[in-house]
């Protein structure tokens, strides 16, 4: 699979798909009017991924905001690559926040809860 990578906007997440080292990675805002069509190409290459993930399948979550519309995607995101952990391949997803953001923090760890799958929910530095 070839690698994705997707800069973000001051309403949309920077992305990084790299099958090679099992990384999924968003960063930043995510709050564009046409969510569903931003995140469309990234459900299609993680569910590709998903039927042959690399020995270790690393997320990690550095959004420090995202709209109504966004969280259905995130979750989507998050609930596929929890199931590949759950089919029994080595799986890790950060779930980073701002110190500040107490909210966030809390959403990561409901997300976590919901999808009964451990998220490593820490402060970004930096």
């Amino acid at each position: 699979m070839e690698p994705i990578t997707i800069a973000g906007t001051t309403k949309s997440p920077d992305v990084k798909l790299d099958a090679n080292e099992g990384l999924i990675e968003l960063s930043g805002m995510s709050y564009a009017e046409d969510t569903f069509v931003f995140y469309e190409p990234i459900f299609d290459w993680i569910n590709t991924y998903a039927r042959n993930p690399a020995a270790h399948t690393t997320l990690n979550m550095k959004v420090k905001y995202f709209n109504t519309s966004s969280i259905k995607c995130m979750f989507d995101i998050l609930e596929a690559v929890a199931n590949i952990g759950k089919e029994g391949h080595k799986t890790t997803i950060n779930w980073y926040y701002d110190e500040e953001d107490e909210e966030m923090k809390d959403t990561g760890e409901n997300f976590s809860h919901i999808l009964n799958f451990p998220f490593n929910v820490m402060v970004q530095v930096g």
